[in-house]
């Protein structure tokens, strides 16, 4: 079987999305069956992995134009096609011309090292027009269509139109999650026969480990609670975990300090700023974008975990930090209740007394902390890379059939 993937990674920084897509292709490398991996848009920083191939556009214009104006394209001229390769290109800050540019030049990529029997969209996007292939998408969430309130309204509006089609495009989803798959019927009216749920797992360097390294890496002389935030969007809640933090300060019930960490992705300038005073006042330790080598280590080191977001498609910072043996408090919703379950403490996400009550309980509960910690870890164990890659060779070989 031959698969083409399209990239999901949107920075150096590895999140979520990245690392999905790195354990996948990993462990999708080591099946025989797969004789051919083809990686498009996958940029230097990406690990290399064996048995894949990293497309390149290394060819020059009158080769682009020509296969542009093939029958694939026969709606697309000449001219036009010059334009958007050599004037346009995908540094203009217009979402609708880079959406356009990557349908064309993703499309060229994938059919000049066709066939393929499968094109996997990794995260939200798929070519328009490649000629070869089922085309298969992960949708990691809706986020924008489902709560536009936690999005910016330029957001909103590009990814309501683009990810529609997107979805309509690809001949079936695979969703991290019930919830995400539930949605996606509700909101594009896809029946629940083209959407296969296939559950995140956790890689193996997350367990209980020494968290001298992150303790001496970001100075961490006291105990602290962690807010693990993956990329800082307002759907963090981060006023509220500004709230919080500030409450337990007032309180002074618990000496902990309060460490967030996360990656700037996108353009957020009052979370920005409302972070950087926190910090500066040391109201909170903010520490932010921590790599994989430090992260198992910043886990363990913690108090608990908080994830006090308002809407997720999974959740993946809250199983790594129960895999890390960490109790974990985090938001009462449908995607996180799907795998956490009691494992974890579930509140609502905005109600400011429980999360303090929950915090004091843990530092004083010994047994309780011990509890939430154990039944964390075991449910961890359930949700493995090998087990997300073995399901996604299951629809592999459906959509081959």
């Amino acid at each position: 079987m031959k698969v083409g993937f399209i990239s999901p990674v949107s920075a150096a920084q590895f999140g979520g999305v990245e690392r999905y897509a790195f354990n996948l292709l990993s462990r999708l490398a080591e099946d025989p069956a797969l004789e051919r991996l083809a990686l498009v848009n996958f940029p230097a920083s990406f690990p290399a992995i064996p048995r894949t191939r990293r497309l390149s556009f290394g060819y020059g214009t009158k080769e682009t134009v020509r296969a542009a104006t093939s029958s694939a394209f026969t709606r697309l001229t000449t001219d036009v096609t010059s334009f958007v390769l050599e004037e346009v290109r995908p540094r203009t800050p217009v979402p609708w011309v880079q959406e356009f540019f990557r349908q064309v030049i993703y499309s060229l990529e994938l059919d000049r090292h066709g066939p393929l029997d499968i094109v996997h969209g990794l995260s939200h996007f798929l070519p328009r027009f490649v000629r070869h292939g089922r085309l298969l998408m992960t949708v990691h969430d809706i986020g924008p269509l489902a709560r536009p309130d936690l999005f910016e309204k330029r957001d909103v509006a590009f990814m309501s139109v683009s990810l529609r089609n997107q979805v309509r495009r690809a001949g079936h989803l695979i969703t991290d999650s019930r919830f995400t798959r539930d949605e996606c019927e509700t909101h594009f009216g896809i029946p629940g026969s083209q959407i296969t749920v296939v559950h995140l797992g956790v890689g193996e360097e997350f367990q209980p480990t020494d968290p001298e390294p992150a303790r001496a890496a970001y100075g961490l002389t006291r105990p602290y609670v962690l807010y693990p935030v993956g990329t800082v969007e307002p759907r963090k809640n981060i006023k509220f975990a500004l709230r919080l933090a500030e409450t337990l300060a007032k309180e002074g019930k618990v000496q902990y300090d309060f460490v967030l960490t996360g990656r700037f992705i996108w353009s957020y300038p009052r979370i920005e700023t409302l972070l950087r005073e926190a910090h500066e006042r040391g109201l909170v330790k903010f520490l932010g974008y921590v790599p994989l080598r430090l992260l198992n280590s910043l886990y363990s080191g913690a108090e608990a975990c908080l994830y006090p977001s308002l809407y997720e498609g999974f959740g993946l910072p809250v199983l790594e930090a129960m895999a890390c043996g960490r109790s974990v408090i985090c938001s009462d919703l449908a995607s996180l209740r799907e795998f956490a379950g009691a494992a974890a403490i579930l509140l609502d996400p905005e109600d400011l007394v429980a999360w303090t009550e929950a915090i004091y309980r843990l530092a004083t509960d010994r047994m309780l902390r011990d509890r939430v910690g154990r039944e964390g870890r075991r449910t961890a164990a359930e949700f493995s890379w090998d087990r997300t890659a073995s399901q996604t060779i299951q629809v592999y070989e459906t959509l081959t059939e």
